[in-house]
């Protein structure tokens, strides 16, 4: 019985191979190009990895309220891995070819999903748990509207990606002036908008940078970094969606 088993197994598994090798056939860029179409698998499977840990945490933080308290009555941890998410953003730029080193890209990667993971859930926390659940539906939405729109369209997204890194440096300074000296609820909406247009736009360039390559394509040794951008676009979308519409509970 076993050794028919396996036969079966692996026709099974190569019928899924080629079901998935069909769609990515269909994208103009990845046309009868295994290379890249193996490389976009992996990045969207590691994606995948970091999402399924956040979901972990904001569950345990929607259905756990000692999980509540203990990250309300504990701020300082939130800032903690906060700031260490940040310091491993900036190794991205400062030590590149550190997420193509085997096994500190895996470290990295790992690292930076719990730290964001476990921000993420404080913030969460702050929020009813039907507003997170609306969120996080518009968010997989939105997602799959603009990576589709990536993967087909003919515009090459990254040649806007340095005025695009100046303008989201811009907002979020913006942001963090009007937190801090305005309390007009209507302009920190605003704020909150433009910062969630240039977020979807980041992420509409990382996918196409992924997916078509284009002026600052990533290689197939860039499967860590182009998962970490994927996921951090990800997770900004749902946060800035949270505060743009939801409701704390």
């Amino acid at each position: 019985m076993s050794e028919q088993a396996k036969p079966n197994s692996t026709e099974d598994s190569d019928e899924c191979d080629c079901s998935c090798t069909s769609c990515l056939d269909r994208i103009p860029a990845l046309k009868a190009n295994n290379v890249r179409q193996g490389f976009v698998r992996k990045v969207y499977a590691l994606v995948f990895v970091q999402l399924g840990i956040s979901t972990i945490f904001i569950t345990i933080g929607m259905v756990s309220q000692s999980y509540r308290d203990f990250v309300r009555y504990h701020m300082w941890l939130y800032i903690t891995t906060s700031c260490l998410s940040f310091v491993i953003c900036l190794l991205l730029i400062c030590a590149y070819k550190l997420f193509k080193a085997v096994p500190w890209n895996y470290i990295l990667f790992f690292l930076i999903a719990f730290l964001m993971s476990y921000s993420v859930s404080v913030f969460t926390c702050f929020y009813s748990p039907l507003s997170v659940l609306i969120c996080a539906s518009i968010t997989l939405s939105m997602v799959f509207a603009l990576t589709v729109y990536a993967c087909f369209t003919k515009d090459d997204f990254t040649k806007w990606y340095i005025g695009l890194i100046w303008s989201l440096i811009g907002t979020l300074i913006a942001a963090i002036f009007f937190s801090c000296f305005c309390l007009e609820k209507i302009i920190a909406i605003w704020v909150c908008f433009g910062v969630l247009v240039l977020v979807s736009i980041f992420f509409l360039a990382n996918t196409h940078l992924i997916v078509c390559g284009g002026k600052y394509g990533l290689t197939v040794d860039d499967y860590i970094l182009g998962a970490i951008l994927l996921y951090t676009d990800i997770i900004r979308i749902f946060l800035y969606l949270l505060g743009l519409g939801g409701s704390t509970g």
